[in-house]
């Protein structure tokens, strides 16, 4: 059955005007349905919808940038080693390790739990920087304190009674 070509309206046998819209039928009527033209919708959101993400991104591009995370800042310790006389090559001497707990970069007194972690790391810096020095029966004394026994064994020509170590 054929249809009006400007409503769509389905058109009977030898009608000279459309019954739905009034229109003329000037030619023969087409046999098919004509397509129905839709209006554009997503050619103009696309453009739109890729500035939206652009600005968006930049955003948080922007934001990741001026992001400090906050940290405390690295400890930063000295340490004490008094060996209480010059050593003498192949004697064993009492010495002890004193963490300064007052002066470090946090601007406050370590506590025990960080004095705890940071000894071992003294001692073995200790151990690393002064090598002809061999220590043994390590204990802990108190809060950031540690006594040893050691020795020394070739040691330099000039072997300070008190070493600092700054980690």
């Amino acid at each position: 059955m054929p249809y009006c070509a400007k409503c769509g309206e389905e058109l009977p046998k030898g009608a000279r005007f459309c019954l739905g819209c009034g229109a003329p039928i000037k030619a023969p009527p087409s046999a098919k349905h004509p397509k129905r033209v839709r209006p554009p919708t997503l050619p103009w959101r696309i453009p739109r919808l890729a500035i939206g993400l652009a600005i968006v991104v930049a955003f948080l591009i922007a934001l990741l940038a001026l992001y400090r995370p906050t940290q405390e800042p690295e400890f930063q310790w000295q340490a004490i080693v008094d060996l209480g006389q010059v050593p003498q090559e192949g004697v064993w001497h009492d010495g002890t390790l004193t963490l300064d707990l007052e002066n470090n970069a946090l601007g406050r007194p370590f506590t025990s739990v960080e004095a705890a972690g940071i000894i071992p790391n003294a001692l073995r810096k200790f151990e690393l920087e002064y090598p002809w020095i061999e220590t043994k029966n390590v204990a802990a004394v108190s809060t950031g304190r540690l006594r040893f026994q050691y020795t020394v064994h070739n040691p330099p020509a000039s072997v300070p009674s008190v070493i600092t170590i700054r980690g």
